[in-house]
């Protein structure tokens, strides 16, 4: 008996999808915090491309010689809130990373390099 009920069940089932009417349940959006959250990274990284050709050719490096990027934003945790990025700079042919330190606006903190690059005037860590 309870083989029967379950293929009845089974075959209630298959039945449903069978003809395309049984459709999962429609996901939700991305919730407003995240989605803004998404929005403020975006535009993080939108700044970073946008300013960071300028700042690398200011050190005497052309932006062709950039291989990588990696931006991490910089997040004041208290009032989780974005107040800007550390973008991670890998060039063609050359040890280690230029790191430039940026506010949400775009200006310019610091800037270092990392594990081997040298560049006049920029101090290395």
């Amino acid at each position: 008996m309870t083989r029967a009920i379950l293929a009845a069940g089974a075959a209630l089932v298959l039945a449903a999808c069978a003809d395309g009417s049984a459709t999962p349940p429609a996901q939700p959006g991305l919730q407003p915090p995240i989605q803004a959250r998404a929005s403020d990274i975006l535009g993080l990284e939108a700044m970073v491309a946008d300013t960071l050709p300028g700042i690398v050719e200011s050190l005497g490096i052309p932006p062709t010689e950039i291989e990588k990027t990696h931006v991490t934003p910089d997040v004041v945790t208290t009032f989780d809130i974005i107040v800007g990025a550390d973008t991670w700079v890998w060039l063609k042919g050359r040890p280690g990373t230029l790191v430039v330190s940026q506010d949400a606006s775009g200006y310019v903190r610091q800037i270092y390099t990392t594990d081997g690059l040298t560049l006049p005037g920029v101090r290395a860590f």
